[in-house]
């Protein structure tokens, strides 16, 4: 497991919390309290061709997950729109 740092992580929870996205209720029980993450994900592209599909483990989108810490469900942001560049190859990290 590949863990953030701690800057890195304070800046994407400053992102979402600026944007107000950690304190809107879950979609399926209506609770308010989300449990972080210390990690990012890349959610896998599927390539559909003519006689096969594929999942392209080598491209897809950087997401940061938060789940409902009543029920388990889990919202995935896009960090590119937050400005994170950091975990996708750029040597200049989170970006303000």
């Amino acid at each position: 497991m590949a863990f953030l740092p701690q800057a890195d992580l304070a800046w994407i929870l400053t992102q979402l919390q600026g944007r107000g996205l950690t304190k809107r209720s879950c979609a399926e029980c209506g609770q308010t309290n989300w449990n972080l993450s210390d990690e990012l994900y890349v959610l896998p592209a599927i390539e559909i061709g003519a006689n096969s599909t594929e999942i392209n483990m080598n491209t897809g989108q950087p997401v940061y997950p938060i789940n409902c810490a009543n029920c388990g469900y889990t919202r995935f942001f896009n960090i590119i729109p937050l400005g994170y560049t950091h975990a996708i190859g750029s040597a200049s990290g989170a970006q303000n």
